[in-house]
């Protein structure tokens, strides 16, 4: 969004996702927001051993482009080490990892394919802070530093839960038409 205040106007705020706007409301948000898309293919699942179901109240994702000729070194590094590192860390629940399928972006009623890094990682956490100490480490050793260090791309962010949905609050959001 050019300005991030429009998601409080009545444009916005009046999709509801049950109700179809009217042609002229849409207009106006395709105007002013822009939808980035993307979907992506499991290809690995941890679980760490007596962990809870369910969501965590942490969330770490690392969108990541290894150079084309290291994907293989970066598969059984996340595969052999990361994943194993991570998994010590205090109040891990799970990985899950994905490779990118397809990806647009609709800006003002042009798409595009982005540069999208091609692999994504979910680390779930529980706790009262994310163990800081323990994501450095896996940063740290030899074959980590050789492969994040040619990196061509990455998008990291993390995440804090702050509410959980009731299944009767979803409505129809996912069921088909």
């Amino acid at each position: 969004m050019h300005d991030i205040e429009y998601r409080h106007s009545d444009d916005f705020r009046s999709l509801d996702g049950q109700t179809t706007p009217s042609a002229s409301t849409l207009a106006r948000i395709f105007k002013n927001a822009r939808f980035d898309t993307r979907f992506y293919t499991e290809t690995q699942t941890f679980q760490a051993p007596g962990a809870k179901a369910g969501p965590a109240r942490f969330v770490i994702s690392a969108a990541l482009e290894p150079p084309a000729d290291a994907a293989g070194d970066f598969d059984r590094w996340y595969r052999d080490e990361h994943i194993a590192v991570l998994s010590r860390a205090p109040g891990c629940v799970r990985s899950r990892r994905y490779e990118l399928v397809h990806g647009t972006v609709l800006n003002e009623f042009e798409r595009s394919v982005p540069e999208i890094p091609r692999y994504l990682a979910l680390h779930e956490f529980e706790g009262q802070v994310l163990p800081w100490k323990e994501l450095q480490e896996s940063a740290e050793t030899a074959w980590a530093k050789r492969v994040m260090g040619g990196l061509a791309k990455s998008e990291v962010g993390w995440y804090v839960l702050k509410r959980v949905y009731a299944e009767e609050e979803w409505g129809s959001v996912g069921a088909g038409s």
